[in-house]
Formats: C-alpha cells, sequence, structure tokens
C-alpha cells in the first residue's frame, strides 16, 4: 500500500511540472478539477490465459539509463507473476541505434521482442522481419490511439504495440523575449524575421533552436505555421542563425532563459521542470498533428521462438497499472485511448488534442522512409539541401517504395 501512495505522489509531482504551456494552448487548471481515476490493479499477466511457467523472452530495447532501469523493475515483477524469464539489451544512443537495430536483426542473436520508433514499422514488416501482433495477441494492454493506428497498420495487420507519446513542443522565455519588443512566441514568421534581425550581431545568440538528429523539431516549427507556403523558404534563409543540438539539456534551458536563444523545439517530456513556457502546435481539426509525436512501440520480430509469450508481455507492460507508474517515472505521456478518456489526463494535456473517433489520414508519415525524411530534414537545417529540393526529396520518398528506416 505504501508504494502504491509513492506512486501517486510521483504522479502528483509531475503534474504539477508541467503546467506552462502558453495562452490559447494552456494546460487546464488543477484547481477544482476532480481527482483522475486510478487504474485497477490488475495486469495481463494475472489473467487465467497466461502462458504457463516456464519459457526466456530476448527483448532488445532503446532507452536512457533510467527507463532502462524502471523497465527491469517491470519485468521483475512480470516474472514473477508469469515464471517467464526475461533477458533484456539495451541500444542506449539515438545515433547508433538504426544500425545496432538492424545488425541484430540480421546477424545477431534474434530478440523475440524489439523497441523501435513506430515510422519503421512499415519499412520492417515490408522487408519480413516482423510479426503482425494482432495474430497472437489475445490480451491488449490498451486500445492504442486512434491518432496512432496509420503508424501502426500496414498491409491489414497491427504490426506495434505502441509504449509511450512525446510531442514536439516549442519553448520559450516569455521573459527573455519581452526585452525583443515580444509579448510571447512570435505569431508569424515576419515576428521571426525580427527577432532574429535583434539578435544578429551579437554573439552567442540565436533565434531557434532544433535537433540535428530527427526531425520532429523541423515538424513542430512548421506545424505552427502550417497554412503559411513560406515556412521552409524563411527555415531555408533563417537556418545560419539556428542552433542545431542532438540532445536536450541544462545547458539549452539556460540559453533560453538567458535570452541566448529565442525558443527551441524539444520533447514534451524532457521539457518539465524548466520553468518555461510550452506551447504545442494543433491542426484545424483541433488534435496534434501526428508528424510532431515520437512514438515508441515494440514489434514482434518474425524469429521470435515464443510470439504469443512476447505479445501476453507486450500486454501486460502496457497495461493501465504498467502505464501509470510510466507516466510518473518517465515524463512519456501514455499511447492507450483509455488514459485520455478516464483517469484524469486533462490535467496533463487536453484530451481532445490526442482524441479522434476514427483513425485519421497519417499523411506523409504513415507512408514514407522514416529515415530519408530524418536525412531530408538535416539537409535542409545543415545546407545541403534548399527549400524546393526538401519539397522534392519528401515528395519522392512519399511515392517510392517504402524500404527499411534503418
Amino acid at each position: 500500500m505504501l508504494r502504491r501512495k509513492n506512486y501517486w505522489l510521483l504522479f502528483a509531482v509531475l503534474l504539477l511540472s508541467l503546467t506552462s504551456l502558453s495562452p490559447g494552448m494552456e494546460l487546464p487548471s488543477e484547481e477544482g478539477g476532480p481527482e483522475p481515476d486510478r487504474p485497477r490493479e490488475e495486469n495481463p499477466g494475472r489473467e487465467a490465459d497466461r502462458p504457463e511457467g516456464g519459457g526466456l523472452l530476448r527483448i532488445s530495447l532503446s532507452l536512457n539509463e533510467n527507463e532502462f532501469a524502471l523497465m527491469k523493475e517491470l519485468c521483475r515483477q512480470y516474472t514473477q507473476d508469469t515464471g517467464v524469464a526475461v533477458e533484456l539489451g539495451n541500444r542506449n544512443g539515438e545515433e547508433e541505434d538504426r544500425g545496432e537495430l538492424l545488425r541484430e536483426l540480421t546477424i545477431g542473436d534474434n530478440p523475440d521482442i524489439l523497441m523501435a520508433d513506430a515510422r519503421d514499422i512499415r519499412g520492417l514488416a515490408e522487408s519480413g522481419y516482423l510479426l503482425p501482433v494482432d495474430l497472437y495477441q489475445h490480451t491488449q494492454g490498451g486500445a492504442p490511439l486512434n491518432l496512432l493506428l496509420p503508424l501502426l497498420q500496414w498491409n491489414g495487420y497491427n504490426w506495434g504495440v505502441p509504449l509511450d507519446v512525446d510531442p514536439y513542443v516549442l519553448a520559450y522565455s516569455r521573459e527573455a523575449l519581452s526585452e525583443y519588443g515580444l509579448s510571447g512566441l512570435p505569431d508569424s514568421l515576419e515576428e521571426w524575421s525580427r527577432l532574429s534581425g535583434g539578435m544578429k550581431g551579437q554573439a552567442g545568440r540565436y533565434v531557434l533552436a532544433l535537433s540535428s538528429a530527427e526531425p520532429y523539431g523541423l515538424a513542430s516549427f512548421l506545424a505552427h505555421y502550417q497554412g503559411n507556403g513560406q515556412a521552409l523558404e524563411w527555415i531555408a534563409k533563417s537556418r545560419g542563425s539556428f542552433y542545431l543540438t542532438s540532445q536536450t539539456d541544462e545547458a539549452l534551458w539556460q540559453k533560453l532563459r538567458r535570452g541566448e536563444v529565442g525558443a527551441a523545439a524539444v520533447p514534451l517530456s524532457e521539457s518539465r521542470g524548466s520553468g518555461l513556457e510550452l506551447q504545442v502546435p494543433l491542426t484545424s481539426s483541433g488534435t496534434v498533428p501526428l508528424d510532431i509525436l515520437k512514438v515508441r512501440v515494440f514489434l514482434l520480430s518474425a524469429q521470435s521462438r515464443e510470439p504469443e509469450t512476447a505479445a501476453q508481455w507486450m500486454a501486460y507492460v502496457t497495461s493501465a497499472v504498467s502505464q501509470n507508474r510510466w507516466l510518473a517515472d518517465t515524463g512519456r505521456m501514455p499511447a492507450a485511448d483509455e488514459w485520455y478518456r478516464n483517469y484524469g489526463m486533462d490535467r496533463i494535456v487536453k484530451p481532445r488534442w490526442m482524441l479522434t473517433e476514427a483513425a485519421v489520414p497519417g499523411g506523409r508519415s504513415g507512408d514514407m522512409n522514416w529515415a530519408a525524411a530524418a536525412d531530408a530534414a538535416q539537409g535542409l537545417l545543415t545546407g545541403r539541401f534548399g527549400a524546393e529540393a526538401y519539397r522534392e526529396a519528401l515528395s519522392a520518398e512519399t511515392s517510392a517504395p517504402v524500404s527499411p528506416a534503418l
């Protein structure tokens, strides 16, 4: 009982740390709001249809140190509940992750389960590296958000079980931007240009920070100005004043607070406790654009020795009870629909931003080579591509057959 109280204390701390979205897209006030319902204390591993004791699952993950420690704890509980042993490996490092994953699938001791970006699903499935999860999944951890279905489904099957979602938001300091005559984040490209002009000539000043390793930050900025056809041209023209980084850390937060960086596109999970304003782009229908969501999924290897047991493990670690711990300890939002309807997620994000009544078209995210998209984004930011070349690269990759995004 004491342990459960500790988990909910962590959950409460998380809620208090994510309270700074900018006006118009603010997090709902906690004052007077109903207490969130608690997930029922049950896990798929305790159900009657679980595999009988024995067996070994080999699982390849891509987690940071703290996340990996939590996953090991969840797996210890799973083994205690089911009798199935779990052997974990961790590909720690974004830069080499995709290449290491491909080596595991081709020349290594193939794992039963592997973790990847949801954008890698189609390429891996087409190349024969995966099994459809829904053929072996007798117990579901939680129905995924409809918003994610274009990423999870291909050829009539579900290929991935999502662990979490992490939207990329624009972080900034209202106080720092006021020194440039702005009351908040620039509302237009013209205001961005004025901000860039105000910083010009000042050593160590950058108008915008974006990730050079992944395309989500660029997608987040463009989503704010989705109706402006000149946004790409502005990026190409202004990239000399960008701060390109492959990671989010305290040094970046300090630059934002001091006004050395005007704004930064960053993962929401890493922004908690930064003390900065956070703004989320929304589509015309009022939902978070799929292109700005980093979605981590579990996949079933085509070489799995125990596919049904592997599918049951996926259900266990994505159940409501496990997801409660994951949210409290990592800050990454659940990918299950029920959390946004039943468990008080309105205290973290407005549920309507994440909920759709049916699957929505995936845009370019669902049917293109995501590694090629990442390369195109990097090319635009580093000067290899101009705006038109970037558009052509995306168009070519969307129309071409999808190859493994590794």
